[in-house]
């Protein structure tokens, strides 16, 4: 199947996770996404696929991937579970940025996506601040802690 080399690198990213040495981010309660420098926790990796890796099996085995990629969010949560979400190729632009470019406020990360492709520069602004919420209380992101 086309897509048997995807989904062997979504199972090996599972393994990976569970045997990762690196703890969680900490709980970083009444904060600013928007304002403040930001980093993924090691924990959470934004993938994107062609395949809709997470569901395929022997009863949904498509043979022409879909028209837009798949992206999910795998991460290992505080109890030692890996668990999966899917997210918009947007958002698993976002993590990916802020994972390989930490240090920047939200709201940079969002500006910068929002040029990327071609979007005003606030067009992400009110639903980007409601999903760097969401990672953050999930303990997707948090903030920088300061040199020194």
């Amino acid at each position: 199947h086309p897509a048997l080399a995807e989904l062997a690198h979504y199972e090996w990213v599972e393994t990976a996770l569970y045997q990762l040495d690196a703890g969680p981010l900490p709980v970083a309660a009444d904060i600013d996404p928007l304002r403040v420098p930001l980093q993924r926790s090691p924990l959470a990796w934004p993938l994107l696929y062609q395949w809709p890796v997470h569901r395929l099996g022997a009863e949904d085995a498509p043979t022409e991937p879909p028209a837009e990629p798949t992206g999910l969010l795998v991460r290992r949560d505080a109890d030692g579970e890996v668990r999966f979400a899917t997210l918009s190729p947007l958002a698993v632009y976002l993590l990916s940025s802020i994972g390989e470019h930490p240090g920047l406020d939200g709201r940079s990360y969002l500006q910068q996506l929002a040029a990327a492709h071609g979007l005003a520069e606030d067009a992400l602004a009110g639903p980007g601040a409601a999903l760097l919420q969401q990672f953050l209380q999930a303990g997707v992101i948090g903030p920088l802690p300061a040199p020194g």
